[in-house]
């Protein structure tokens, strides 16, 4: 024990630094409670998820234009309001999945658009046609002014 406060006390030098290390000691139950919680996250993948969503936000950056990344924080935010009150399951289920598709680029190995007739047969698909109604529709909030 000796030696630890003998190396402790050769390296915290000023007032200054005993301060700082007394304040850390402070906040250790708080920090072991948040790292227990980031460890909680990595096992469930969630942050995985999380990373995969910046990294699409930051690609989208560069194409958006000010006005429509300002759109879409409207849309985000009136989103996450509908969700928090629609507490739909299924649908929180279907962003992760989406999420961890784009993330995982396993979303880009499904059915491949090779021209004209083969989108054609795609947009009878009723999947796609809802999904196309809920982006045409999110495109118009954005294209708003």
């Amino acid at each position: 024990m000796s030696s630890i406060m003998d190396e402790l006390s050769k390296n915290v030098a000023s007032k200054e630094d005993i301060d700082a290390l007394t304040n850390i000691l402070n906040y250790l139950p708080a920090i072991s409670k948040g790292l227990d919680l980031l460890n909680d996250l990595e096992k469930k993948g969630t942050i995985n998820s999380l990373l995969g969503l910046t990294y699409l936000v930051a690609s989208l950056k560069d194409v958006l234009t000010d006005d429509m990344i300002n759109g879409l924080g409207s849309l985000v935010n009136s989103s996450l309001g509908l969700l928090s009150s629609a507490e739909s399951a299924g649908l929180i289920d279907s962003l992760i999945k989406i999420m961890d598709g784009m993330s995982s680029g396993e979303i880009a190995e499904g059915t491949r658009v090779t021209g004209t007739l083969s989108l054609m047969r795609q947009l009878k698909d009723p999947e796609v046609q809802n999904a196309l109604t809920l982006m045409i529709n999110a495109l118009k909030v954005l294209g708003k002014k």
